[in-house]
């Protein structure tokens, strides 16, 4: 989501994205942004206009994702009504985002504030400018595309997670269940929640195997053991980060 010649190395963003993930399921997703924007600003070196246009388009995007998944799971699994019209609120909210972060990217990148008056209107204006002119994903139609690709692989994954929790649990594997409980996930997390959505994720994740079928006991059993799984994977890689550079502080990022 980068422009080409504003990127930096793999290894450093690597790094940084390891230990967000880490932060957003211990703190909070707002505390793991603002643990995404001091690394990103001081270690990785990007400005703080590139580091909030790059979440924004996080958000977006993943939003658009979710929407496809919903949209899935409304046609091909038995997704109750409620979900059709959380479906269709977060299909406005994605809209309005899109509306207003495209006018910024084609309109806002011509150097706002040198005509501005005042040194913090003229800041502020700039720093307008500057976030506009990072948002490069959104003036490439196949970056665009191949972005949102990513952000439903990611979801694929935890699909896949899914069905091995079903196999582990005894439970004929259903893609239409797997597909059902993303989509209650994707729901579930638009509203940020408790630390690691404890809880939520776990009523989610049993609520859409309940309407699979699924006996409510073994249901919240499911719902825990696929927590687990997916918050060993999500704080691990950060905390093999954070002891990497804790033993090594003076070690060289690969690029």
């Amino acid at each position: 989501m980068l422009p080409k010649d504003r990127r930096p190395g793999f290894g450093r963003l690597m790094e940084a994205q390891a230990v967000t993930m880490a932060a957003i399921q211990v703190l909070s997703p707002l505390g793991g942004g603002a643990t995404a924007m001091a690394l990103l600003t001081r270690r990785v070196g990007m400005s703080a206009a590139a580091v909030l246009s790059v979440l924004t388009l996080d958000q977006m995007m993943g939003g658009v994702a979710k929407l496809i998944i919903i949209g899935a799971a409304t046609l091909w699994a038995p997704a109750p009504t409620a979900m059709r019209g959380a479906g269709l609120g977060l299909l406005a909210i994605v809209l309005g985002l899109l509306a207003t972060i495209t006018l910024a990217a084609r309109y806002g990148r011509h150097g706002a504030g040198e005509a501005a008056r005042g040194r913090w209107r003229r800041r502020a204006l700039d720093f307008a400018s500057a976030f506009a002119s990072q948002l490069a994903g959104l003036r490439s139609p196949a970056r665009f595309c191949a972005v949102v690709a990513l952000y439903l692989a990611r979801r694929s994954m935890e699909a896949a997670a899914a069905l091995c929790v079903q196999q582990a649990c005894g439970v004929a594997a259903s893609g239409e269940a797997a597909l059902l409980a993303v989509a209650a996930l994707s729901l579930s997390t638009v509203i940020p929640g408790p630390p690691g959505n404890l809880g939520v994720y776990e009523a989610a994740v049993a609520l859409a195997y309940g309407l699979c079928g699924v006996a409510p006991g073994l249901a919240v059993a499911m719902a825990l053991l696929q927590h687990a799984a997916f918050l060993a994977s999500a704080i691990l890689p950060g905390c093999a980060a954070l002891a990497w550079r804790w033993t090594r502080p003076t070690a060289p990022i690969s690029s």
